[in-house]
């Protein structure tokens, strides 16, 4: 547990881990040139990857999540404009 500075309002702070997991995302991945990016699932962790990959102007953001309302949510919150329902089963993963 960290002390929140003075001035800085319990909202803000409560954004920091999201933001310092969203921008380990998009160091650890190292987009290059005009890629796209799957992000899945858009609850509020997944929403701070997408913003903190929305960064990167040279990146196409496509969210997945089997949630209609997430996916919703997730075009209204971070203008994402791209999402897609992700099947039931996936048969492979790609990192």
């Amino acid at each position: 547990m960290e002390r929140v500075p003075n001035g800085i309002s319990a909202a803000y702070a409560a954004l920091t881990k999201l933001t310092a997991v969203g921008l380990h995302a998009v160091r650890k991945s190292q987009p290059k040139g005009n890629k796209s990016i799957l992000v899945a699932g858009c609850r509020p962790v997944g929403l701070a990857v997408i913003a903190c990959f929305q960064l990167i102007d040279a990146v196409r953001v496509i969210a997945a999540d089997y949630s209609p309302k997430r996916r919703t949510l997730a075009k209204k919150w971070v203008q994402i404009r791209s999402s897609i329902r992700p099947p039931k089963t996936l048969t492979k993963v790609i990192y």
